[in-house]
């Protein structure tokens, strides 16, 4: 897998938390290295025994020693949910309403939060050995 593979694979994963949470508007076009993925890559890459020289900044070559089958959901799991708490402490919105029309961002944050919980416990029974749990 590569740098833009494990990318791609956490955008498509969570592109409405992205967009909601002010993280990236535009993710399907932003270009590699995505410098907000680079935290959740390197935790992902720490969880699960490995890691990345530079945690600001993996290489595609540090990802790609990351072998495939168990190993490789596991990165992408604990990365994905490096990238939602990030998304939850990156959170900036507040309900607005304009005419018939409104956004209720505290519900949001706390359906992020409970998400977040809920994939830190299927993490922690996936992956009960993993550095990361």
């Amino acid at each position: 897998m590569t740098l833009a593979q494990a990318e791609t694979v956490l955008v498509n994963r969570l592109k409405p938390i992205l967009y909601a949470s002010d993280i990236s508007l535009t993710s399907d076009v932003d270009t590699t290295p995505r410098t907000y993925l680079a935290d959740p890559i390197a935790t992902g890459l720490h969880a699960i025994g490995r890691w990345a020289a530079d945690p600001t900044a993996p290489t595609t070559t540090e990802v790609a020693e990351v072998p495939n089958g168990r190993m490789s959901r596991a990165f992408l799991d604990f990365a994905e949910l490096r990238l939602m708490e990030t998304a939850a402490h990156w959170f900036t919105e507040v309900n607005f309403r304009q005419l018939e029309h409104g956004r209720d961002y505290a519900q949001f944050r706390q359906d992020l939060m409970v998400r977040i919980e809920s994939k830190r416990k299927q993490v922690r029974e996936d992956y009960p050995n993993f550095v990361g749990c």
